[in-house]
């Protein structure tokens, strides 16, 4: 889902280039003074406060845009800085996860991928939850329309799929496996299987997960395919 909230076709980028004067115009207009004033010793502000001064828009449509969100934005402060709260927030869980993590070990690469995963669904919780409490004081296009696409994009049946998965990627009744003897008894045509109690299942035939992976479907049919 892309946030649109300083363009209404495009991703706020700080990897543009900057242009070739942006040391002589920092330098003569004194930028870093106002930069620091508007970063309060946040870096990651200073760095797109910088980057915002030294590739201004040109479009109209694209300045009225962003004034909008900015309009918006100094009515509803507190709303804002929560939202950006809750980026910051999501982050520390991942390094927080990050702790755990031994390089080379199967069991720990799970472990630290599923409790990623696990902190970005709470934070895309909590998101959603603000997003649906504050989306009526707000009325740019940008605002309502990354409240629009966290509404439209995070329903909570998608939310509770991804919960049902992470669980089921705690493996708590083991792995399910299955190998064939090859030449010289040697295992092959290794493959993990779904746990039988959910009817070789983990999500529901319809749906946005079979729609946008093709599985478990496909390992269905395959299996079908082979009689097995």
């Amino acid at each position: 889902m892309r946030p649109l909230l300083t363009h209404p076709a495009r991703d706020f980028a700080r990897l543009d280039p900057w242009p070739r004067h942006a040391d002589d115009l920092v330098q003569d207009l004194e930028l870093e003074t106002l930069v620091e004033a508007m970063a309060r010793g946040d870096p990651v502000v200073a760095e797109v406060a910088r980057h915002a001064l030294l590739t201004p828009l040109t479009e109209h449509d694209a300045i009225a845009y962003r004034q909008a969100a900015l309009r918006d934005a100094l009515a509803q402060p507190d709303a804002v800085r929560g939202l950006y709260a809750l980026a910051v927030a999501a982050l520390e869980r991942a390094d927080e996860a990050s702790w755990t993590f031994t390089p080379r070990q199967p069991s720990s690469l799970v472990h630290y991928a599923r409790e990623m995963l696990d902190a970005y669904l709470r934070s895309l919780r909590e998101l959603r939850d603000l997003a649906a409490a504050e989306a009526p004081h707000f009325a740019s296009p940008a605002f309502s329309g990354f409240f629009a696409r966290l509404r439209d994009d995070l329903p909570d049946a998608c939310l509770e799929e991804f919960a049902r998965h992470l669980t089921a990627l705690r493996f708590r009744a083991g792995l399910h496996a299955r190998v064939r003897l090859g030449t010289a008894n040697k295992g092959g045509d290794h493959r993990l299987r779904l746990h039988p109690a959910r009817g070789g299942r983990l999500a529901p035939a319809g749906g946005w997960w079979p729609r946008a992976t093709g599985w478990p479907g496909r390992v269905r049919d395959a299996d079908a395919a082979r009689g097995t």
